[in-house]
């Protein structure tokens, strides 16, 4: 696996099931806020051969539900 970085130019939320966005999180989401300005970037691991990326949070101020 190769360190890097999965940026992005707001937040980045991880939920369950597909849904509307929201500014609210929901129930068993996990919210890691950005800054219009500043963006987001986290930790991450990618591996070319599986396609897969593992995501790194721990270090972050991370908002769970």
């Amino acid at each position: 696996m190769e360190k890097g970085y999965v940026q992005t130019s707001c937040g980045l939320t991880w939920v369950k099931q597909k849904r509307v966005i929201s500014l609210f999180p929901q129930e068993g989401s996990i919210n890691l806020p950005g800054s219009t300005f500043s963006g987001l970037a986290v930790d991450a691991f990618v591996c070319r051969t599986c396609k897969k990326m593992v995501v790194d949070y721990a270090e972050t101020k991370s908002k769970e539900k």
